[in-house]
């Protein structure tokens, strides 16, 4: 015959096991009942272009993949002065050909900005948002501002970015004062 353990230990595991359904019960039912989270606000509005295509209705999101600190930034910056949209700048992954990536090779924003990129490999991804990766090389040497700002198009829709880019603030360095030496 085997022993049974005493009738006060079944009832503890009995009482233990009770315990942990009710704090599971507990937790699962304030998941259930939490109110949705509300969307994020979008980051961009699609709207259709007619007519001409400018570098303000184009989004661009840069990445360094040049190995040189601050490289991204500068060029994003320049980008942003010839009214590129520039949301995103980003160290990317090391590359030697500057690459431009857009939904397909002919559409009207990598066009425009392959443009100011004369050494950039233009690559097809199919993505529908119509914003355009740039992931700089260690070749790039620099902006094409000779590019067009706008190229004409019968119809595209475009990424409208709710983006906008923050005047830089002019630096001033103080002026020296000559100190008295004798």
């Amino acid at each position: 015959m085997s022993a049974r353990p005493p009738a006060w230990r079944t009832g503890l595991l009995i009482l233990a096991l009770l315990v942990f359904l009710g704090i599971c019960g507990l937790l699962s039912w304030k998941g259930v009942s939490a109110p949705f989270r509300t969307p994020p606000p979008p980051t961009c509005i699609y709207q259709t272009m007619t007519g001409s295509l400018n570098v303000a209705d184009v989004t661009i999101h840069l990445y360094n993949g040049a190995g040189k600190d601050g490289l991204g930034r500068q060029t994003g910056d320049e980008l942003e002065e010839l009214g590129f949209m520039v949301p995103e700048v980003a160290t990317g992954y090391a590359t030697v050909q500057t690459t431009i990536k857009g939904g397909a090779a002919d559409d009207p924003e990598v066009l425009l900005v392959a443009a100011f990129f004369p050494d950039g490999m233009i690559v097809a991804d199919e993505r529908d948002n119509h914003v355009v990766s740039v992931i700089l090389g260690t070749t790039y040497a620099g902006l094409n501002h000779q590019a067009p700002m706008s190229i004409p198009v019968t119809e595209a829709i475009m990424c409208k970015s709710t983006y906008t880019p923050t005047p830089a603030t002019p630096t001033t360095t103080p002026t020296p004062t000559p100190t008295p030496t004798g």
